[in-house]
């Protein structure tokens, strides 16, 4: 039974159909924290500007 289980998941890691729709949505998840990351330093800086 669990060798079952875990050919499905090789099945679902190599079908063609997660290929296809996975890089895409990866990407916008990669992009969302490096814009908020520079926000944040950005906003850091102006901050540390004019309290300094």
């Amino acid at each position: 039974m669990n060798m079952l289980k875990q050919q499905e998941m090789r099945y679902r890691l190599n079908s063609d159909s997660f290929k296809n729709r996975n890089p895409p949505e990866q990407g916008k998840i990669k992009l969302i924290p490096t814009i908020l990351t520079i926000l944040l330093a950005s906003l850091f800086l102006l901050i540390s500007r004019k309290v300094a």
